[in-house]
């Protein structure tokens, strides 16, 4: 930080006495004051880059009194902002504290040791007096940076200011910008644009621009004007520029002290005329985030004007600055309903409840205690299976084994009901020795096999928890891949987590676990459903997919077990069931009439198996398979009969983990033969008896009949090609149109009279939001005509918006690129239009876009570098954009990459090719700006909410994680669009101006012009009913009540005559005016005339100054009056200095009206 830092010792302490020495040591440290990208990333103002320690030597001495320096001397450590081509000068004014001393010299130091200019001080001086001398310095581009010069004083007894007297200067380059000469004219040959000169609050301004005049004896003069915002002083003197060009180079000063653009006008004269320039200098507020104002890890952002900032809090913190924690109890009322709310400020979710009602636990005691948990007072009999319903427990008695003849209870029968069982897999012929192919068959072409959950089943996952787990189980003669089908990410899912398949019993059948990851757990509650797709293939060609199935999830709420996935392997030690089983509650779907088969597994430390328990009498459990440290119980259920659902419940181990599931009888049949799905879409049965298609990435609609063409050797121009079932359509970019977008889209536009640009109509921006006072830009696209670029004039527009700029770039193909740039200020919805007209222009408007602007309190911020952000003239926010159903509409949004990276960002957007919205790849992603295309399109009139988010791609940025930039839009689908722009078309003839504030528009016609459309060549009279009067008359040029003059300078009052065919001659009468003249003359393609009256007024003070008509037979024809008030003008004059006039002049306007 660019700060002062002075260090005050007081020595009246009696440790203190003269001769006494002593040192003190002093650590500066040097922090960045901008945001700096390297193997890491450093925050301004946070991210220490450098420290020094010096040890400095003091003396202490008896009272001496030193000299003092004294008014008019700049206060110490005044800042100056300097302008290569302008001259850094100080005056520096000293007296000695005692009267019998006297200065005897001064001494001028540079930080960098060089010497300075200075003027000699007389010797010797007067004792008592105050004594000064002038430093200069004119720096040149190689000085760009920051320096500081010092002085101090010394009087005649050697002793010097305790005080260095220092200024700090910022030098910094000029930038020429050459103007073209003027004939017959002074002009500038060099003046500074808008931004050029941007200089800090309460720093000297300093800034060089240069005139010549073509005429003997140069320029005469360079002052101020009265339209300047700052009170300059101005030094100048006559060079040459190259050596040829005889030029004045004024150095223009000025102290900031008034935030903001501030408008400066200059007047160079010469003998013979003069030419007036005004320019805007930036008056730059320091930046509000130097101050470290937020708190803790938040991230302060400025506004555009440095005249504030907002602070990004975490999730943690809120308030102006971040200063508040979040009491997440502040919402008990709805956190913690049922029970007292903890804050908990250092560990998520930062509260809990305590006090749950019986049978309740969770953050919110909203979760079912697991009542049949090994520690619940309510817990079962350890020979009985837990069933929890709702709050309450229900114990079940184990099923007895039952003995069935000839059936041998092992591996590959068992018992139900008194019928024998085979596992599955093999025959079911009373033996259960034959296997029946099904893990047989297909072996070389990997797929899913039972017990692989099918149709009707539902895996159901815990919303507290954050990871859910299911098995799988394929049949392959060697190890398969098993990868997500589609990729598409779950809205609420942040991974699908799949592991390597391994055999389990049999050397064919490989189970995988698949892991859905989610990335925080479901605070609120809320039921969701979802499927994941799965697809299969050889591990020696993996993108060769031999089989898929997809899975339906469902979200809910289960009795609590705890946040540990492990806490129920501690609690019951060799009797829970392992991950590999299907979660608690799973829905387990079965064919109406055939045997239903599942596994479960359990973990043990050896090789004996936990005993497993049902109360189920239709249900078999298979003697245990033991692989690895992992036993796998088969499990077969007969109760299917008739379509239905019933509970079955298990417990491992006497007093082990009981888990309970769904049983599902279905008869629904398979809604997939023929498959529906084209493009290989993959069809799945839904428990509604329906399907539903999932389509393979790049392929999208019910029945995956659109998608991405395979080959893009249809559409040209970069365009998008996709296919509708067999049909191959062409999504176009920007400019291009034509079923193959072949064809720019200015081809249409070739008329060469009526030449002007056409405004897009692929779509229109209803209303957009800006802030008060604030520059809002609006892009905006023009059709070119082929044989003219467009010319763009301002059409009606709100007075309380005030237009900056219409930048036109060059054309890309036949679309015209350009942007407006607006000013609101006032509160409130304002509307503004432009007009496209031919070249030479026409009386018709060829096409006008009008724009609504809310105008809202608010401050634009300057981009946070840390993370991508969008950039002009990108949309703002909440901006409602009308496109018409049916046809593609385009958006474009611009941003860069943070810093420290070249490439351009990732644009994220929160609707997909399958919502209609398709962002085209970026043309070059090495090159910023980064522009982003994109195309929206709806068959139905409908509103769509549609938001773009950037990342910019880096693998660690916890900046990201904060705050990322977002822009959201809404997308009005209309069959017609709505008009606001009820210009286009017509026709105001003789320069007039079409207002289409009205409805229908109206013509308002310049002075001398009159009709519905202007075409009358006459114009109307103020005040004068025209029927009444076949005479010369004052027409429609209005003349003020009042005028307000410079004393004894000339003064102009405007009018305009409405003429038949009568002579007439001007006249006037007044009261203290003299050096009257008048003149007039026919306005081209008009009867009318146009003059005007010069005059001087000698007095201050009002006075009456009339214009009549007169005949020439002497009858006065019409009259009229205004005030003429007048002040004196003021002139401030400095002392002559090095050979030039050192001065100020304010003048006063030359007219000012009132009504």
């Amino acid at each position: 930080m660019d700060e002062a830092c002075v260090l005050n010792l007081n020595l009246t302490n009696p440790r203190f006495s003269a001769n006494k020495t002593f040192g003190i040591a002093i650590t500066v440290k040097d922090f960045t004051n901008s945001d700096i990208s390297t193997a890491n990333d450093h925050q301004a103002y946070k991210t220490l880059i450098g420290r020094v320690t010096v040890l400095m030597y003091f003396q202490v001495t008896d009272t001496t009194h030193p000299p003092q320096f004294v008014d008019p001397t700049p206060p110490n450590n005044q800042r100056y902002t300097i302008y290569v081509g302008g001259d850094f000068h100080v005056d520096v004014y000293a007296r000695p504290s005692q009267s019998n001393r006297f200065i005897k010299k001064f001494n001028f130091l540079r930080r960098d040791g060089r010497p300075v200019n200075q003027t000699v001080l007389a010797m010797p001086g007067t004792p008592g007096e105050t004594v000064n001398i002038s430093m200069s310095w004119s720096p040149v581009e190689s000085d760009a940076g920051f320096h500081i010069v010092c002085s101090n004083a010394m009087d005649n007894k050697g002793i010097s200011t305790v005080e260095l007297h220092c200024f700090r200067i910022e030098v910094r380059v000029n930038i020429d910008r050459p103007r073209p000469p003027i004939l017959g004219k002074p002009y500038f040959t060099s003046f500074p644009e808008p931004k050029d000169i941007v200089c800090p609050l309460n720093t000297y301004c300093r800034f060089p621009v240069y005139a010549t005049s073509p005429h003997t004896g140069g320029i005469q003069e360079i002052v101020s004007t009265s339209q300047s915002k700052e009170n300059v002083t101005i030094q100048y003197s006559h060079d040459k520029i190259n050596g040829t060009v005889p030029v004045t180079v004024a150095q223009v000063q000025f102290l900031a002290l008034t935030p903001g653009p501030r408008q400066i006008c200059l007047n160079a004269s010469d003998v013979k005329n003069f030419k007036v320039e005004c320019l805007y200098v930036i008056i730059q507020r320091p930046d509000p985030c130097a101050s470290l104002p937020c708190v803790g890890n938040a991230l302060c952002r400025a506004y555009d004007d440095n005249s504030g900032f907002i602070c990004i809090c975490d999730e943690r913190h809120f308030g102006k600055r971040c200063e508040n924690v979040i009491n997440q109890c502040d919402q008990a009322s709805t956190l913690c309903a049922l029970s007292q709310c903890v804050h908990t400020p250092l560990l998520k979710p930062y509260y809990f409840c305590t006090g749950c009602p019986p049978g309740k636990t969770g953050e919110r005691c909203t979760m079912d205690i697991d009542k049949c948990l090994k520690n619940s007072t309510e817990k079962c009999d350890e020979n009985k299976i837990c069933k929890q319903v709702n709050e309450n427990v229900v114990c079940l008695p184990e099923k007895l084994t039952a003995n069935c003849s000839g059936c041998s209870s092992d591996t590959q029968s068992v018992c139900v009901k008194d019928a024998c069982v085979c596992a599955l897999g093999l025959v079911d012929d009373g033996l259960c020795n034959t296997e029946n192919g099904l893990f047989q068959q297909n072996k070389d072409t990997p797929h899913f096999v039972p017990p692989t959950s099918d149709v009707g089943s539902v895996i159901t996952c815990d919303f507290h928890l954050s990871s859910c787990i299911f098995p799988v189980y394929i049949l392959s003669s060697g190890i398969p891949v098993v990868v997500n089908f589609n990729n598409k990410r779950i809205k609420h899912v942040r991974s699908v987590n799949i592991t390597t398949p391994r055999t389990l019993g049999s050397p064919d059948v490989y189970l995988s676990k698949i892991s859905i990851d989610k990335e925080a757990t479901n605070e609120n509650h809320q039921y969701t459903a979802f499927d994941i797709c799965l697809n299969v293939a050889k591990m020696i060609s993996p993108s060769i997919f031999t089989d898929t199935r997809c899975f339906r999830v469902q979200d809910k709420g289960v009795s609590k077990q705890g946040n540990d996935p492990n806490q129920m392997s501690s609690m019951y030690p060799e009797c829970s069931f392992s991950v590999e089983t299907p979660p608690r509650e799973s829905v387990i779907g079965c064919k109406k009439g055939k045997p239903c088969y599942f596994y479960l597994y359990s973990r043990t430390t050896n090789s004996s198996c936990p005993r497993l328990i049902t109360h189920d009498e239709f249900s078999g459990i298979f003697k245990p398979t033991f692989d690895s440290g992992l036993c796998r119980y088969e499990i077969v259920y007969k109760n299917t009969t008739s379509v239905g659902e019933n509970t079955l419940c298990f417990m491992l181990c006497a007093g082990g983990e009981s888990r309970c599931f769904q049983m599902y009888t279905n008869d629904i049949a398979d809604q997939c033969e023929p498959n529906p799905c084209t493009n290989n879409g993959y069809c799945q049965t839904l428990p509604t008896r329906s399907f539903k298609c999932h389509c393979k990435k790049g392929f999208w609609g019910n029945y995956c009949e659109k998608g991405l063409c395979a080959s893009n050797s249809t559409c040209q121009n970069d365009a998008a090609c996709y296919i509708n079932y067999n049909n191959t359509e062409c999504r176009c970019r920007y400019g291009f149109l034509g079923s193959d977008c072949r064809n720019q889209s200015n081809m249409v536009l070739t008329n060469t009279v009526e030449n002007g640009g056409h405004f897009t109509q692929l779509n229109r921006i209803e209303i957009l939001t800006c802030y008060i006072n604030g520059k809002c830009y609006i892009p905006l696209f023009m059709l070119k005509n082929v044989n003219q670029m467009p010319r763009v004039e301002l059409g009606f527009f709100d007075k309380t918006l005030e237009l900056q700029n219409v930048e036109i770039l060059p054309s890309e193909g036949g679309v015209v690129q350009g942007t407006l740039s607006v000013i609101g200020h006032e509160l409130g919805v304002k509307k503004i239009c432009l007009d496209s007209v031919a070249t030479p222009r026409t009386s018709k408007i060829e096409d006008e876009i009008c724009f609504l602007i809310n105008v809202t309190e608010g401050h634009y911020s300057a981009n946070q570098k840390m993370v991508p952000y969008f950039i002009k003239p990108t949309l703002p926010n909440a901006a409602v954009i009308q496109c018409y159903t049916g046809e593609q509409c385009h958006l474009r949004l611009w941003a860069k990459n943070r810093i420290g990276m070249k490439n351009c960002p990732m644009l994220d957007v929160d609707k997909n090719i399958e919502d209609g919205v398709y962002v085209f790849p970026l043309k070059n992603a090495d090159r910023e700006p980064c522009v982003f295309e994109t195309s929206i399109n709806s068959e139905n009139a409908t509103d769509t909410n549609l938001c773009f988010s950037l990342r910019s791609g880096a693998l660690n940025n916890s900046f990201e994680n904060l705050f990322h930039e977002e822009r959201c839009y809404t997308i009005r689908f209309l069959r017609e669009l709505e008009a606001l722009d009820s210009c286009v078309g017509k026709s105001c003839y003789n320069e007039g101006f079409c207002d289409s504030s009205y409805s229908p528009s109206q013509c308002l016609c310049r002075s001398g012009f009159s009709g519905e459309n202007c075409s009358i060549e006459v114009g109307h009279p103020q005040g004068i009913d025209t029927s009444l009067t076949n005479q010369p008359i004052f027409g429609d040029v209005a003349l003020p009540k009042r005028v307000i003059c410079p004393l004894l300078e000339e003064c102009v009052v405007a009018f305009s005559v409405t003429y038949n065919s009568d002579a007439f001659r001007v006249s006037w009468n007044g009261t203290n005016v003299n050096n009257v003249t008048i003149e007039h003359h026919q306005i081209g393609g008009s009867h009318d005339y146009r003059g005007k009256a010069s005059l001087l007024h000698n007095v201050t003070g009002d006075d009456e100054f009339c214009l009549s008509l007169i005949s020439p037979d002497g009858k006065t024809y019409d009259a009229i009056c205004c005030n003429v008030t007048s002040k004196s003008s003021i002139f401030h004059f400095s002392p002559f200095k090095h050979g030039v006039y050192l001065y100020t002049r304010t003048v006063l306007p030359r007219a000012h009206l009132y009504q």
